[in-house]
């Protein structure tokens, strides 16, 4: 993993800085579909000539950084769009790029290293990504839609649904990476699958950091402002 040295976002920082200073800035530019191109901009800059909310955007790029949301920051139902779009997109990451990334380093990592137990750790894969793929279709059918009819104040669409309904429904899919990194790290054989196996950890690690910012988003940000949008 990179190592992250930063004790804060600010609106001055110039784009290119928080980018050379973590790459992962790069995901969350990608996710709110902004320009990778970002120039000179700073983050204030960057983000009002693309019509987001730069107090969202330090808020995620916080996340990146491992560092907390910025202590008394509020969010408005304008935003709300823009979170669901980081989220739909960061699924289609996920699903059309990283896990088809993990799941061919470990056949490489197989066809390297042939022992039984090593042939445990695609079904393990495949068990964990059919769960996030149920995790993830819940949010695109069931959550997403009712989040956005807040904001475009529509009728009909699940009105039994709530901020409460999603987060009892919420389901923690980063410990399997975790246990499956541990299987790698510690118990299973290693023969001649070195470099295979060090990019499979090295996939799981960042599949494992990205989701673990997802759940963040959804969790700190996403939650608290539906829940005040459905107070209104």
């Amino acid at each position: 993993m990179h190592p992250f040295n930063r004790l804060q976002i600010t609106p001055n920082d110039k784009l290119i800085s928080l980018i050379e200073a973590n790459p992962y800035i790069l995901l969350l530019i990608e996710y709110f579909r902004l320009p990778l191109l970002v120039g000179n901009h700073t983050v204030n800059s960057f983000c009002k000539e693309n019509g987001i909310n730069p107090t969202l955007f330090i808020s995620i790029g916080s996340l990146y950084f491992r560092l907390p949301v910025p202590a008394g920051v509020t969010f408005s139902s304008s935003d709300l769009p823009w979170i669901v779009k980081f989220l739909k997109n960061s699924h289609q990451y996920y699903l059309n790029e990283k896990y088809l990334e993990v799941l061919r380093n470990i056949h490489e990592m197989y066809e390297a290293n042939p022992a039984p137990e090593m042939a445990m750790v695609e079904k393990f894969f495949e068990d964990y990504m059919s769960e996030v793929r149920e995790h993830l279709e819940y949010e695109e059918k069931a959550a997403f839609p009712y989040f956005l009819s807040l904001v475009e104040k529509s009728s009909g669409i699940r009105p039994s649904f709530s901020a409460k309904v999603y987060l009892d429904h919420h389901s923690d899919i980063e410990t399997k990476l975790s246990d499956l990194k541990q299987l790698l790290l510690v118990h299973l054989p290693v023969s001649d699958d070195y470099k295979a196996r060090r990019r499979t950890i090295q996939s799981l690690m960042e599949l494992e950091f990205d989701i673990n910012v997802h759940t963040s988003v959804e969790e700190q940000i996403l939650v608290p402002l539906v829940i005040a949008i459905e107070k209104q």
